[in-house]
């Protein structure tokens, strides 16, 4: 039998973690606020790039919040349902910066990095991101406790991209758009999401 009431679920995946409080007010409907992140800090890369080695350093900052309706073809059989909603990103930033650690040889010249340079590259998706998917479990469980499986995608647009680049590698800057260009085709960030829900 359906009982309307609150949940509170806590969970992990391609979002980061996730904090979620969620109301379930009909059989086929419950909304649910939801609160998530992920942070990586200098993920750093050395890639062999023509004979020289080229490293690449990464920072990864998101932190969004998002407002979801769920959706229960048959509540009392299945768990099952499909999810639609909106998510707002207080933070949302991905940067990587490209050097050479070490000096290159160019010819019968030599160049220390830090003659080089570097190139910062930072790519800006957008603050307001519809979301949808499908999803196994409830987020507010029939008992105490229970699972919850989400897979979905947001919709982030054709990112923004900044770019700065030093010393030798400044000319390199003006790539900027043609980089932009690129990344428009990658208009979908797909994610899968795990969390453990509990009835209050």
């Amino acid at each position: 039998m359906f009982n309307k009431g609150w949940g509170l679920g806590f969970g992990a995946g391609l979002k980061g973690l996730t904090a979620q409080v969620s109301y379930h007010f009909i059989p086929e409907l419950s909304v649910r606020a939801e609160l998530s992140g992920i942070r990586v800090e200098d993920l750093t890369l050395d890639i062999d790039f023509s004979g020289q080695t080229l490293r690449t350093i990464g920072n990864l900052d998101l932190l969004n919040t998002a407002l979801v309706l769920d959706y229960f073809p048959n509540y009392e059989a299945s768990s099952f349902h499909f999810f639609a909603g909106i998510s707002y990103a207080f933070t949302n930033r991905m940067q990587g910066r490209g050097l050479y650690p070490e000096a290159v040889e160019y010819g019968e010249l030599n160049f220390e990095g830090e003659e080089i340079g570097y190139v910062d590259v930072q790519i800006l998706p957008a603050k307001w991101m519809p979301q949808f998917g499908v999803a196994f479990g409830r987020s507010r469980p029939k008992r105490r406790a229970g699972l919850r499986l989400e897979v979905g995608t947001y919709y982030w647009g054709a990112p923004k991209v900044q770019m700065e680049a030093t010393r030798m590698l400044e000319n390199t800057a003006q790539e900027a758009d043609k980089l932009e260009n690129n990344l428009s085709a990658y208009r979908w960030w797909p994610f899968l999401n795990l969390a453990l829900n509990f009835r209050l």
